[in-house]
């Protein structure tokens, strides 16, 4: 951002002086982003601080070795609401995103998709609840994908039943698809999906 100030010369008006200064106090007010090295409000020498809105399609932060680019997340994520930035520049989910499903039928029951373009790769921990039968569930699956197949590792397993579901992922049209398949029901699915 470029702000200018018209120069001010000793042939210049008295008049004329203040209005310079003036603009100058207003952009520097409303407009200039500033380092403060006094400690006040905690802020740390060199350390700049923007108290407002500021917008960029990308910024840009570095030094001569070493430079990095922030960009705006991703629809997913900003759908979600839940994401903060890395510091390698990505954005990253927060907390994962929670989700609940009642499974009401038998058979093969979608619980999650995501674009293939959105993540690589994701991690989901997953409850399985059979209330009905006092069966519990807890698993964690891990998935990769390439954008036209993925490969999982379903581990840590346990539960009073581990063997009353069955989940399998697959690519289809663009999405990462995350299904289970139960012959019991209803069933109270919960997970956490956590994406880079």
């Amino acid at each position: 951002m470029t702000i200018t100030i018209a120069n001010t010369a000793n042939t210049n008006t008295f008049e004329y002086w203040i209005n310079r200064t003036n603009e100058l106090a207003y952009h520097m007010t409303n407009a200039v982003l500033t380092s403060d090295s006094s400690g006040n409000n905690n802020i740390t020498s060199g350390n700049s601080v923007l108290v407002g809105t500021f917008t960029a399609n990308v910024i840009s932060v570095g030094n001569s070795s070493v430079n990095t680019s922030f960009y705006s997340p991703n629809s997913t994520l900003k759908t979600s609401g839940k994401y903060f930035l890395n510091a390698n520049g990505s954005w990253v989910e927060t907390g994962g995103s929670k989700i609940t499903s009642s499974i009401v039928s038998t058979g093969w029951t979608l619980l999650d998709t995501f674009s293939t373009t959105d993540y690589s790769a994701a991690d989901y921990i997953i409850s399985v609840n059979d209330s009905s039968n006092s069966k519990v569930l807890a698993t964690k699956i891990t998935l990769v994908q390439d954008g036209t197949s993925v490969y999982t590792t379903e581990y840590a397993t346990v539960g009073s039943n581990t063997s009353f579901v069955v989940f399998n992922c697959n690519v289809n049209s663009g999405s990462v698809r995350l299904y289970v398949n139960t012959a019991t029901v209803p069933l109270t699915v919960k997970l956490s999906r956590f994406t880079v």
